[in-house]
């Protein structure tokens, strides 16, 4: 099954193989998607929207808890089956509540931006623009279809629902938000502070091997001067000895 999924997925996307930085953002987006939707579902029950509202969104809870609970314990090699199965899920339910939630009079406008900036946190760089592409054409279909079907939306009951749900929306909205950066700053700070340590014990490598060349240089040169002392020493014995033995020859010869 995960192998289907993936080689269906990577017909659209380029194979998702995680970073750790990715990975830890990639978790965070899904824990505040879990927020995000029980928070929703909250609001919908206080304002007396559709049980079928209110039941497609504890459905898509359950699968973004499941998400969770995998995502923490696979390896980054093996996570991109749970990043498919996230963003199917939420193409899928944000296209069901479309039309449950009153369309583009709702604050999902807001909640399909935050989408898109989720979607290139965890993408693949390379795989941006496809999915760019892809998400807004996703986008433009959603508000065509409220533009020329908007008999087939469930609308606000009245004036006071559709304020209050905007502006609970907006609250949280910008909070995910603001804690969506605060999560990729302190992640891009930790990467940084790992960077600067693996510099600093590179810097201290190389000093040692530096000071290794140092002293193996002074080795090479006290092995060249004891050679050269060598050579000089046995050059001076073996003319002391050759000098008697070409006396005792003339001798002989005399």
């Amino acid at each position: 099954m995960k192998n289907i999924i993936t080689k269906i997925s990577s017909l659209l996307f380029y194979t998702n193989v995680f970073s750790p930085l990715r990975q830890r953002i990639f978790i965070s987006i899904v824990f505040l998607s879990i927020i995000l939707t029980v928070i929703g579902n909250v609001v919908n029950i206080l304002l007396n929207f559709e049980a079928t509202t209110i039941f497609a969104t504890f459905i898509v809870t359950l699968v973004y808890v499941f998400v969770f609970i995998k995502a923490r314990k696979c390896e980054k090699d093996n996570i991109d089956f749970y990043y498919y199965i996230f963003w199917g899920i939420t193409y899928i339910s944000v296209s069901y509540l479309w039309f449950l939630n009153a369309g583009i009079d709702s604050n999902f406008l807001v909640l399909l931006v935050m989408g898109y900036i989720g979607l290139h946190l965890t993408s693949k760089q390379k795989s941006r623009p496809k999915a760019l592409i892809i998400y807004l054409t996703f986008v433009v279909i959603l508000i065509l279809t409220d533009f020329y079907f908007p008999e087939i939306f469930i609308r606000y009951e009245n004036k006071a629902q559709r304020i209050t749900d905007l502006v609970v929306g907006m609250v949280v909205y910008i909070s995910i938000i603001h804690h969506l950066l605060n999560v990729v700053s302190q992640q891009s700070n930790f990467e940084q502070n790992k960077l600067k340590i693996k510099n600093i014990q590179l810097d201290d490598l190389n000093k040692e091997r530096k000071e290794l060349n140092d002293k193996l240089e002074l080795s090479v040169k006290q092995m060249e001067y004891a050679n050269s002392s060598k050579d000089r020493f046995i050059s001076i014995i073996a003319h002391d000895l050759r000098s008697p033995f070409q006396w005792l020859s003339h001798r002989r010869g005399y």
